[in-house]
């Protein structure tokens, strides 16, 4: 099952099929930002399953020489064959350049190693914070930019590089068409930049001595704290569950360094900062019995299910 999402501030939400990405965009467009996941994954409880088929490039207006980088950058790979889109996002550029492999071991590594090679190449730059992010959301095409009151819009490259910024700014009035239009032959072959993942420490964490499970985690919750490979999902669901249970920073870090491999623990630690981002940010919620059961989480028929927020 190939699975998406969108992002309506603030919930993350999967789709299964564009009707459903549409249903979303009549409702809410023009209302709210609406974004849509830049990857697909395959396993509905475990994000690690992404298909990285493409890199993303985001030139912010509000950095400086944006267009001229996103020009550059456009040329190079037009005058190398290589096949990628253009999108206006109602304020700067998105480059999505097409990959020929969609399984790399070291998905951000290869990419962000890749990327840093283009830029070197081009003498250009954009913004690095999207640069290999599997987790990375862009606007949804032909939805409301509301900083700007204009349209995320696709453009050819021949647009790109025959108008100018204000002209394009003035036809993302209007919504474009509902497809991109793909410049280049060739899929990016970026396997020289991909490399094994190592690991040359073993979780050098200060951890909390003694920390107690308490009895209010749900079972769910502590099923997925007994697998060592748990996924995207079943990580953001213990962290929540823990920090509305009234577990400090320190001691989630402890428990997840208890049942995490060495692998799974880094990449949520260090890689993706899911502590930074989950344990500070209470506008993440921990999901709803309905949502557990629906994801494949619930482990008792007979639980009452959780009380975390009554």
């Amino acid at each position: 099952m190939i699975i998406n999402e969108i992002f309506v501030p603030p919930r993350r939400l999967k789709m299964l099929n564009q009707e459903q990405i549409d249903y979303y965009v009549d409702i809410f467009n023009g209302v709210k930002q609406l974004y849509q996941s830049v990857y697909s994954y395959e396993d509905r409880r475990d994000r690690d399953t992404v298909y990285v088929d493409k890199i993303f490039l985001d030139f912010d207006v509000q950095d400086e020489g944006f267009f001229e980088n996103t020009r550059t950058v456009a040329k190079y790979l037009h005058d190398n064959n290589i096949k990628f889109y253009i999108r206006f996002s109602g304020r700067g550029f998105h480059i999505f350049i097409l990959l020929a492999e969609d399984w790399l071991k070291d998905p951000k590594g290869s990419i962000k190693r890749y990327v840093k090679n283009l830029h070197e190449i081009t003498n250009t730059s954009s913004d690095s914070a999207v640069v290999g992010d599997i987790s990375r959301v862009a606007r949804i095409v032909n939805t409301i930019n509301l900083k700007s009151n204009r349209y995320c819009i696709s453009i050819t490259y021949e647009m790109l590089m025959d108008m100018e910024y204000e002209d394009i700014y003035e036809l993302a009035i209007h919504p474009g068409v509902n497809y991109n239009y793909i410049s280049g032959e060739k899929l990016l072959d970026i396997s020289e930049f991909d490399k094994e993942i190592t690991f040359d420490h073993r979780k050098n964490v200060d951890v909390v001595r003694d920390v107690k499970i308490s009895h209010d985690i749900p079972p769910c919750v502590r099923k997925m704290m007994t697998d060592p490979t748990l996924g995207y999902n079943g990580r953001f669901y213990v962290i929540v569950c823990l920090r509305e249970l009234g577990y400090t920073k320190d001691e989630i870090l402890t428990l997840l360094c208890g049942f995490l491999s060495d692998e799974k623990f880094y990449h949520c630690v260090d890689d993706e900062k899911a502590l930074e981002h989950l344990v500070d940010d209470e506008t993440q919620m921990f999901a709803s019995c309905k949502t557990l059961y629906e994801d494949g989480w619930c482990v008792d028929e007979e639980c009452d299910g959780h009380n975390i927020y009554y």
